[in-house]
């Protein structure tokens, strides 16, 4: 992460959007600062993305379950390759496996890179949704 230089002013809000943010800094585990970074960081990369925050343990095990999934692609793919190689499936069905594994492993890089993109990702179960 880069240092940490230059500041935002204060800004006045309303009880009732205090009393929101308040509750969903509590909810996300973030410090005050960090959870106005987050927020910021990711609507200036994309402002028509929802931000979805987890707590820390659901990004943790995310994070987990997605590496697991890893490890049996390339159980997978070692074996893919060596049957290939064998002559033991066809090339048909070599590329047709290998393609779909690249999707499935796409969409599951987009899904662990959202995850991480905050070393202290915390969101909800069902997310907080801003």
């Amino acid at each position: 992460m880069a240092k940490l230089t230059k500041t935002i002013p204060a800004i006045r809000v309303s009880e009732e959007l205090h009393d929101i943010y308040t509750s969903q800094v509590m909810l996300s585990g973030y410090t005050p600062s960090e959870f106005l970074r987050y927020l910021l960081s990711r609507y200036m990369n994309d402002p028509e993305q929802k931000v979805v925050i987890l707590p820390q343990d659901k990004a943790l095990s995310l994070i987990y379950h997605i590496n697991k999934v890893g490890n049996n692609f390339n159980q997978i793919a070692y074996r893919l390759n060596l049957d290939n190689m064998e002559n033991k499936v066809s090339d048909e069905t070599y590329k047709s496996v290998l393609t779909a594994l690249k999707k499935i492993e796409a969409k599951l890089d987009a899904l662990l890179s959202v995850t991480m993109n905050d070393k202290k990702a915390k969101r909800e179960d069902e997310g907080l949704e801003l």
